[in-house]
């Protein structure tokens, strides 16, 4: 992008496409800055949010991304300021396309906004699913990155239950590489069930609670051995391209054994702090080389 006509608005689009609901509602015309749609508000339907934590963010009825806008935000809802916005927000203006190969937790999260028909204070309740897509905090990180212009490759071992066969749906619709990714009787699903509640007074609370497939309330993960199968995987994926990053958020073995191998292959990863831990405030650090969470690699 050669000219910023729009910078002006930047920052109030991004603040105007979270927490929408009203303000969109409200507007007669709207626009998707992530996909550069035009439509009215009333295209915009009861199942086009995400709960946020005071309100609702509405869901692109085209694309599905969090990227709206109406026209009571006093941004123009125009197609030429829609395309400066998403090449600000989403483009990467001809850099090289840089892979990221990630290990790690990758879950299905199943979003749920518990409704009181007698008011927070009343026993009775429904609970209603709004959302049930792949999470964990690298299945989140490789299709935010997918969808930011990366090419992504997911390594995960996954079962072959429908809930793993779902998590690997969602992460090849995302736009990541598959070539990576199993669904095996052998493998291990992790769902992350997280309800929005009431309290009595009407404040909200959140509760979550883990499992896997078949009912038990215990996560089930599948990562890679270091002695045979990590080594296993650098030999493979090297073999076919070297990824500029490496994205792994469990300090399992098999995962720190990946790190060190990569590292060793010309990178120039981020100096550790001075004590060779990353602080608990960032909980992960993104460096060529490796994207490593709070411990030594």
């Amino acid at each position: 992008m050669t000219e910023k006509k729009y910078e002006r608005y930047y920052a109030l689009a991004s603040k105007a496409s979270f927490e929408n609901w009203d303000s969109v509602k409200n507007s007669k015309m709207c626009g998707c800055y992530h996909c550069c749609s035009i439509f009215p508000s009333s295209e915009i339907t009861d199942d086009d949010w995400m709960p946020d934590r005071h309100g609702r963010t509405v869901l692109c009825p085209n694309c599905y991304i969090d990227s709206v806008i109406g026209d009571t935000s006093g941004i123009p809802i125009r197609k030429d300021v829609l395309e400066e916005l998403s090449q600000v927000m989403f483009g990467v203006d001809d850099q090289p396309v840089a892979r990221c190969v990630g290990s790690g937790n990758y879950n299905l999260d199943t979003i749920v906004v518990r409704e009181y028909p007698d008011g927070p204070a009343g026993k009775r309740f429904t609970d209603k699913v709004v959302a049930e897509e792949v999470g964990g905090t690298c299945g989140n990180v490789m299709c935010l990155l997918s969808n930011f212009g990366f090419e992504t490759y997911p390594q995960v071992c996954l079962d072959d239950s429908p809930q793993g066969k779902k998590i690997a749906t969602d992460l090849e619709s995302y736009g990541c590489d598959m070539r990576f990714v199993t669904n095996k009787p052998d493998g291990g699903t992790t769902l992350l069930r997280v309800t929005h509640k009431r309290n009595p007074d009407g404040s909200p609370k959140i509760s979550v609670r883990a499992g896997s497939p078949g009912g038990s309330r215990f996560p089930r993960r599948k990562f890679l051995r270091a002695r045979d199968q990590a080594p296993a995987f650098v030999e493979a994926i090297t073999s076919e391209f070297i990824p500029e990053f490496y994205f792994f958020d469990s300090p399992a073995a098999g995962h720190r054994y990946i790190a060190r191998e990569l590292r060793t292959m010309g990178f120039m990863p981020a100096p550790p702090p001075e004590n060779g831990f990353l602080s608990q405030d960032a909980s992960f650090c993104l460096v060529r080389g490796a994207v490593h969470a709070s411990f030594r690699i």
